[in-house]
């Protein structure tokens, strides 16, 4: 994807214990580039090296104001304060942005699958299949950081109805599992995938 210059901090250095490459979970020294979605880079600048987009691996409640609304969504997170050992073959769950289906539309909704760290407010879209290897606890996964979330997600409708319902709809899972900042990971967009 293409930044313009103005969107891109690059040359950014870390010595290692604060980002690792997201899908492998291998802890990452060397230089980064942050892009203004708040997403961070391998490589000093677009085009150097791979570019794999990497996660951190830690945050602070306190540094974020302590409220899950001040955290940026688009930043897909690990968060744990020592990162698992990236000598084994497991992975954390990757970001996984859902294509609602023809039938979806005809049918009026569908399901949304998301992963909640266990340390904090951090979520990840994840697929149906990542969702299902997290509750069957697979062993190639990081299973045990992760607690899961499903969603019940309209389509159609007004769009008075749809968003309403999506918002109960979050806020249901949320009382229902006790958590906090699912919406906020969702920039609050309760017509995400409307269509009139």
């Amino acid at each position: 994807m293409y930044y313009p210059k103005s969107q891109i901090k690059s040359n950014l250095y870390t010595s290692g214990g604060e980002y690792a490459i997201i899908g492998s979970g291998q802890e990452y020294m060397g230089y980064y580039y942050k892009v203004s979605t708040g997403q961070f880079f391998t490589g000093k600048v677009p085009g150097d090296g791979p570019n794999d987009e990497l996660q951190p691996t830690t945050f602070d409640l306190e540094e974020l104001g302590g409220d899950a609304r001040s955290y940026s969504p688009k930043i897909h997170v690990h968060i744990n304060n020592t990162l698992p050992n990236s000598g084994d073959d497991r992975y954390l769950p990757i970001t996984s942005h859902p294509h609602p289906t023809d039938d979806d539309y005809r049918v009026g909704s569908f399901q949304r699958y998301f992963a909640k760290n266990i340390s904090g407010p951090v979520y990840i879209e994840i697929s149906k299949e990542t969702y299902n290897n997290l509750n069957d606890r697979v062993n190639n996964i990081y299973w045990e950081i992760y607690t899961t979330l499903s969603l019940f997600w309209r389509l159609q409708g007004t769009k008075e109805e749809v968003a309403r319902a999506n918002k109960n709809s979050i806020e249901l899972v949320e009382q229902k599992n006790r958590i906090i900042g699912l919406g906020a990971y969702l920039d609050y967009n309760y017509l995400q995938y409307y269509k009139e």
